[in-house]
């Protein structure tokens, strides 16, 4: 269940920082996210899904780049010690898709309304 809410917590701050806010108050207040690699190795589920979402605030913060429509803090993440090239178990986005259908399939062969929820989570 707490993965579940980890996961969900981490969307809101996503759309948050989608919203306007910075990253740094906003998905990097995670403290997984502090150190995902060593912190999330070994709850898979969920290190899958942070791969997924480094990869999409990548490549949202490309689009907003490119567009030239931020602030400066919002888009120098190194400033605040936040690297946005850290990852769990690959960067790669073909990759992590992978994971991701991988860990879907186990979830749903594990059964249970918590499998169950991370499974549609993971979609």
């Amino acid at each position: 269940e707490e993965q579940v809410g980890l996961i969900d917590q981490l969307l809101m701050y996503y759309l948050l920082w989608l919203d306007g806010h910075t990253i740094v108050q906003t998905i990097f207040c995670c403290l997984y996210l502090q150190d995902p690699a060593r912190l999330l190795k070994t709850v898979p589920a969920v290190g899958a899904f942070v791969d997924a979402l480094l990869i999409c605030c990548k490549k949202a913060r490309d689009a907003i780049c490119a567009a030239l429509v931020y602030d400066d803090e919002d888009f120098l993440p190194t400033m605040f010690n936040v690297d946005l090239e850290a990852c769990v178990f690959s960067s790669v986005p073909a990759e992590v898709a992978k994971r991701l259908e991988a860990e879907r399939s186990r979830l749903s062969k594990a059964g249970g309304s918590v499998a169950e929820a991370l499974a549609c989570r993971l979609e």
